[in-house]
């Protein structure tokens, strides 16, 4: 009987697998289809799921991003109510004072940035999974007609619907970065 339960626990997994891989080639295949300059030479030859980026992962990763600005905010504050409580003259006390006024203008969007993101990263579950980014080559011709191996970094939803392609590895970190604000409608 374990035997049994175990083969169809397994058998499961390996057909979920399977949909989830089928649904991400067959997304991939429609988004080239609707974007490349040569969609009839197209070729798939491999998809692979290369990371999961969970939204408590990210919305932490943003608010470590930006506490760094939030605690120099805080420096500047201290040092100059520290120089404001030991001003002599009333002109002294106004130069700090508007120093002081100043710096909470030109950092107020940030320190709202770090709230946003310190908030959302508390309401958020730890499991919830919002992009799989996955490589995905192929053969397609360029816009020179030459037929060259091609491997993109492909941004998904937790659908495995596609939302970004590139071709430049470095360009995943803006492209979740934007999605990541879009879909949870942060301010950036």
């Amino acid at each position: 009987m374990k035997k049994i339960l175990l083969l169809t626990v397994i058998a499961a997994v390996l057909f979920s697998c399977g949909k989830s891989q089928n649904t991400l080639d067959g997304n991939i295949r429609m988004y080239i289809e609707k974007n490349a300059d040569d969609p009839k030479s197209y070729e798939p030859i491999e998809t692979s799921i290369i990371d999961t980026v969970h939204a408590s992962e990210e919305a932490l990763r943003l608010v470590k991003r930006s506490e760094g600005t939030y605690k120099q905010y805080e420096n500047i504050k201290k040092q100059l109510t520290a120089m404001l409580n030991t001003a002599n003259s009333p002109k002294e006390k106004a130069e700090i004072q508007n120093k002081l006024d100043i710096t909470d203008k030109d950092f107020e969007p940030y320190i709202r940035q770090y709230k946003a993101y310190a908030d959302f990263a508390k309401s958020v579950k730890n499991d919830e999974v919002d992009f799989y980014i996955a490589k995905h080559k192929c053969r397609i011709q360029n816009r020179r007609g030459v037929t060259e191996i091609t491997e993109y970094v492909v941004l998904t939803d937790n659908d495995f619907n596609v939302m970004k392609v590139d071709e430049d590895n470095y360009a995943i970190d803006s492209m979740i970065y934007d999605e990541f604000h879009k879909k949870h409608n942060l301010q950036k």
